[in-house]
C-alpha cells in the first residue's frame, strides 16, 4: 500500500462471472474496514474489473475521515454494491495495514 494506492490481489480475480454495471463489466467490490469510536466499519469503495487488483486510495480522508498511520483492513467480495444479487457469494480475506 501507498498512499496513492492499495493492491487487493486475490485468487478469482479472473475467475468470478462479471455482471454489467455503471457501463462496465465488473466481477468485484472492493472494501475499506476501518475503526470509529471504538466500532468497526466496512464500506465498498470502488468496482473491480476481471484481472484488476489496484485501487486508488487518494480520497480516503475525504470519504472516510482516514489518516496517515490508521489502522484499516481491505478485502474483496463478488458483486454487492448496488445490486439485487452477487455475482457470487464469496470474499477474501481481510488483511490489515496502516495507511501511510
Amino acid at each position: 500500500m501507498t498512499s496513492s494506492h492499495v493492491n487487493l490481489s486475490y485468487d478469482k480475480k479472473n475467475s468470478w462471472p462479471t455482471v454489467e454495471k455503471v457501463g462496465i463489466g465488473v466481477v468485484a467490490n472492493a472494501f475499506v474496514i476501518y475503526n470509529r469510536d471504538c466500532k468497526w466499519y466496512g464500506r465498498t469503495f470502488e468496482w473491480m474489473t476481471p484481472g484488476q487488483t489496484n485501487k486508488l486510495t487518494k480520497n480516503f480522508e475525504e470519504m472516510f475521515g482516514i489518516k496517515h498511520g490508521e489502522r484499516l483492513g481491505f478485502m474483496v467480495s463478488g458483486t454487492i454494491r448496488g445490486c439485487t444479487s452477487a455475482n457470487v457469494k464469496e470474499r477474501s480475506n481481510i488483511i490489515m495495514t496502516k495507511f501511510p
